[in-house]
């Protein structure tokens, strides 16, 4: 293709994009109900026998209301969560998309189907280690304090006792320095 070609080619396409397209879309308005939903994992990190908070949004940009809307994620089987949705097992979890069925409106008795954003493959920490990384440590500090406050004040007890019993010592008078 020569660039001529190409350039008249580009310009066509960007012309249907931002004239044509947005006609087409408008004549050819959803009429029906459209559900596009998103999964998202609000805990910043994923550990064993502690809450993982999970949200969905549910949005209908379609014309009519969705009826008997229901979301079901098998992604969170018994033996792994318990009814809280805690994870009892450490390791790597995939976590798949959830699937939504609905009704696309009152005269509508086909149900449609759609799904969750997917996040992905992702880690579960085991409690020990998210403990050992990310915890505030405070036992660990307490217990240094304790162990350093010795050293420290034993010295300033010995200062603090030779300044009384020795006192301070008077600044030398310049005038008989030669």
């Amino acid at each position: 293709m020569t660039p001529l070609v190409m350039k008249t080619f580009g310009i066509a396409f960007c012309f249907f994009i931002s004239f044509i397209l947005p006609v087409w879309m408008e004549e050819n308005k959803l009429k029906e109900a459209r559900i596009v939903a998103s999964k998202q994992i609000l805990s910043s990190y994923a550990v064993e026998k502690k809450e993982l908070i999970v949200i969905y949004h549910l949005y209908n940009i379609g014309g009519q209301a969705a009826l008997n809307v229901e979301l079901r994620d098998e992604n969170f089987s018994p033996n792994h969560f318990q009814f809280l949705k805690v994870p009892q097992d450490y390791g790597r979890m995939n976590f798949t998309a959830a699937e939504i069925t609905y009704h696309s409106g009152e005269e509508n008795t086909k149900r449609r189907k759609s799904y969750t954003t997917i996040k992905g493959e992702d880690i579960i920490y085991r409690l020990k280690d998210y403990d050992r990384r990310f915890e505030q440590h405070y036992g660990d500090w307490i217990l240094f304090v304790l162990m350093i406050l010795p050293s420290l004040l034993v010295p300033a007890m010995l200062w603090l006792k030779s300044r009384q019993k020795y006192g301070t010592i008077p600044a030398q008078d310049e005038s008989l320095s030669v």
